[in-house]
């Protein structure tokens, strides 16, 4: 992924902001999982060439071997878990709330500003 993940970060932030609609707060857990995303992927090419390639569930599994914060790697991998879960619409479920979606986008800050 080539995508520069602060300026995904801030869109996402930017359209956090604006909740009020579903399929907006929905929007804004895309692209925080793409920065997300995009900020491992400078992870791996930096820390551990090779590793990006492997499936999202390895990266994160052996991201608390490879980080300076174990504790941010266990954080990054919950939240990615929970941008997935978002992202994939399903009736019966609500999107999150504007508080719920800030604090997952905090996780995705402390991540982009740990890489890039």
């Amino acid at each position: 992924m080539d995508a520069d993940p602060r300026v995904l970060a801030d869109f996402a932030r930017r359209l956090a902001g604006e909740v009020g609609q579903p399929h907006r707060s929905r929007g804004a857990a895309l692209l925080a999982r793409q920065a997300l995303e995009s900020a491992l992927d400078l992870h791996w090419r930096r820390r551990a060439p090779g590793l990006g390639e492997c499936s999202m569930r390895t990266q994160l599994i052996c991201l608390p071997e490879f980080s300076a914060d174990p504790e941010l790697a266990g954080r990054v991998s919950f939240v990615w878990w929970a941008l997935s879960r978002v992202c994939h619409h399903h009736p019966s479920e609500l999107p999150p709330s504007e508080r719920e979606l800030a604090e997952l986008l905090d996780v995705v800050d402390d991540l982009v500003g740990t890489v890039v």
